[in-house]
């Protein structure tokens, strides 16, 4: 028998590696090429493994073990797509089995129902658990979304963590021998774990906490009996500490949170209201999946405005406390469903509370979901143990359960080979997302750089996708559509229509999203390239740059310096330098802008022969160019000359 289940485990590695083979030949997405492309740069030689490691901007610990782990990819299959995903897979393949482990652990320590199990369940329901976690389609998002290696890596080190606790914790539990590695385990394990976690994304933060909402479900104490003193002292550390600080912190209006709601189309609270019917979608898909709306872009999820708007908000938030209140008060019987449900809402802690990140992401659901799994499968198995014991017959033989889970896993692995198979292509994901998101600027605007792409370019595709999104009632998603207009006509060598151009810059700047920024960007650079009927670069300038003076966006906003500075290119092809010279100044106010801003900013001086200002800028420059960028330096170089030449001169 324990042959057999070995085997069975086996064939479910098997399965979910063939069901997403064919999405390993799938495009790069969304932010893919940008936090990728140090790769190749490391590949050509032209920077090295340290800054390539530890030079990463993203989150607040950089993620220099998900570079890492990149960097040994490309290393052994080459820069190319397909051996990045195949990264992605066998990770998954190996989480997979560490929530295997993890599953038949919670299992021996009675963290699934107040039933015992017998020696078949035990063997066969954590295979169960893990099958249905590794098939299911809620997760393709992740696996096929090559930078979301660090979500996955981070979910690595997040379960092995919890595993080493459990581990650990029923050892100390069970008394006896082992009792010094166990707290070996517990004191320096688990925070290294948490380490490396966070090391590959800042998730991996909360595996104390997950560890505590273990202690907390799978090992209660005897009726009557106290729980230990070192137990109420680590859950008191790891869940409500935290709370505390994190409520005291959104009750203070602490800046590190609410400064990034100055650049988001919904408030603070509007995003709390919004994520509990969020988490709700999340479950939905997770227990009746539709793969055929899963995908990246989600930009078009109705936003919370209050209580009542829309109604399902309260209904939202009455279910969740009914659901906490539900699990806790049938915590002894069915154990499993406290812990799952606790696994899933603290997972989602970070990205699905107080922090101001978009709304919906499926990629969130990646570690969260083991509990979500756990906890189904847990209450399943408590009704199916009720009703063998109130209602004994054949139709209770294990038989007909491990036949249900494989029925199961195999609707789940279809869905997501189906879901693979549009991950393969970019254009199959755009039609996709269009047929499942239709108010979507996100998936329109994407179709139109698809369309401009094609040769020769469908200008007719492109400008009637520009015009779906100019209906929008949204003044914000206009301004998109307006960009995106004027770039059409532009490229199709129509006069562009000056109400189009009015409408470019209309409204309150903020929020100013990402694609509004490429927009502009892509805009102004067909501009300085080629001329276009009705919109000069000049023209251009002055809209930015009359938009951006009515804005209350902090200088140092990314989004905001960034177009600050591509402005100033756009005065200077205008030949406008003094305007040119104002907007970099605006770019570097913050202080948060590159180096490229502080030597655009020293050319300028020296045009104006201002050799004092130009040597202050050029080490500034200096002190925020990063060694490895050999462009970099040599322009340096340049201008380095190009200073003392001046003072020479002067």
């Amino acid at each position: 028998m324990r042959r057999l289940a070995s085997l069975a485990l086996a064939a479910t590695l098997v399965l979910t590696a063939a069901v997403y083979w064919q999405g390993l030949k799938g495009p790069l997405v969304f932010d893919d090429a940008t936090n990728l492309s140090p790769i190749a740069a490391w590949l050509d030689g032209k920077i090295g493994l340290h800054a390539l490691v530890f030079n990463n901007h993203s989150g607040q610990f950089g993620r220099s073990l998900s570079m890492a782990s990149f960097a040994l990819n490309a290393a052994l299959t080459g820069p190319g797509v397909w051996g990045l995903k195949l990264g992605n897979l066998l990770l998954h393949l190996g989480n997979g089995l560490l929530a295997y482990a993890l599953f038949a652990a919670l299992l021996r320590c009675g963290g699934c129902t107040q039933y015992r199990f017998s020696d078949v369940a035990r063997r066969w329901l954590p295979i169960a658990a893990a099958a249905l976690w590794l098939l299911h389609p809620l997760l393709v998002s992740t696996v096929l979304y090559t930078v979301q290696r660090m979500a996955i890596l981070s979910a690595t080190f997040m379960l092995l963590g919890m595993l080493l606790y459990v581990r650990a914790r029923s050892i100390l539990a069970a008394g006896g021998g082992h009792q010094r590695t166990a707290m070996v385990g517990l004191l320096l394990g688990v925070p290294a774990c948490t380490i490396l976690a966070c090391l590959a994304k800042e998730n991996g933060a909360l595996t104390p906490s997950l560890c505590a909402v273990i202690e907390l479900c799978a090992f209660m104490p005897a009726p009557g009996r106290q729980r230990a003193w070192q137990s109420r002292l680590f859950m008191a550390a790891t869940l409500i500490l935290p709370a505390i600080v994190a409520a005291t912190m959104v009750a203070d209006g602490a800046g590190a949170i609410t400064h990034g709601y100055r650049n988001q189309p919904f408030t603070l609270a509007e995003r709390l209201l919004t994520e509990t019917r969020v988490l709700w979608s999340y479950v939905g898909q997770w227990i009746w999946p539709r793969y055929a709306s899963m995908g990246l872009l989600h930009d078009d999820y109705v936003l919370s405005r209050g209580l009542l708007h829309p109604a399902t908000t309260l209904l939202a938030v009455i279910a969740w406390l009914a659901m906490v209140a539900i699990a806790l008060r049938s915590r002894r019987a069915i154990p499993g469903l406290a812990l799952g449900l606790g696994l899933y809402l603290v997972g989602h802690a970070l990205e699905s509370t107080v922090f101001p990140l978009m709304i919906y992401f499926e990629h969130r659901n990646y570690l969260p979901s083991i509990g979500l799994d756990w906890a189904l499968l847990s209450l399943a198995a408590y009704a199916v143990q009720r009703l063998r014991v109130q209602f004994p017959g054949p139709w209770s033989r294990p038989s007909y359960a491990a036949g249900a889970a494989v029925a199961v896993s195999l609707i789940l692995a279809s869905m997501t080979a189906a879901s693979a198979h549009v991950w393969a292509s970019y254009d199959r994901m755009l039609q996709q997302a269009l047929a499942a998101h239709p108010e979507s600027a996100w998936v329109r605007r994407a179709l139109i750089g698809q369309a401009l792409e094609q040769m020769p370019p469908d200008y007719r595709s492109a400008r009637e996708y520009s015009a779906q999104i100019l209906r929008s009632n949204d003044p914000v998603i206009q301004r998109l559509g307006a960009t995106e207009r004027n770039l059409v006509d532009c490229m199709s060598g129509r006069t562009v229509d000056p109400t189009v151009i009015q409408r470019m810059f209309q409204g309150r700047p903020e929020p100013l999203s990402e694609n509004q920024l490429l927009a502009y960007q892509t805009l102004a650079d067909r501009l300085m390239r080629q001329p276009c009927h009705g919109l000069s670069a000049l023209k251009m300038a002055d809209g930015l740059a009359t938009m951006m003076a009515r804005t209350h966006l902090p200088p140092s906003q990314i989004r905001l310096w960034h177009l600050h500075f591509k402005t100033a290119y756009l005065y200077m092809h205008a030949g406008r330098p003094d305007q040119a010279l104002a907007q970099a100044r605006m770019a570097y106010a913050g202080g948060t802008s590159d180096a490229q801003v502080a030597l655009f900013i020293t050319d300028m001086l020296l045009r104006q022969h201002d050799v004092t200002g130009a040597t202050h800028m050029l080490r500034i420059a200096i002190a925020k160019a990063p060694s490895y960028d050999l462009e970099l330096q040599n322009a340096i170089a340049y201008y380095e000359k190009a200073v003392r030449t001046q003072a020479l001169h002067e």
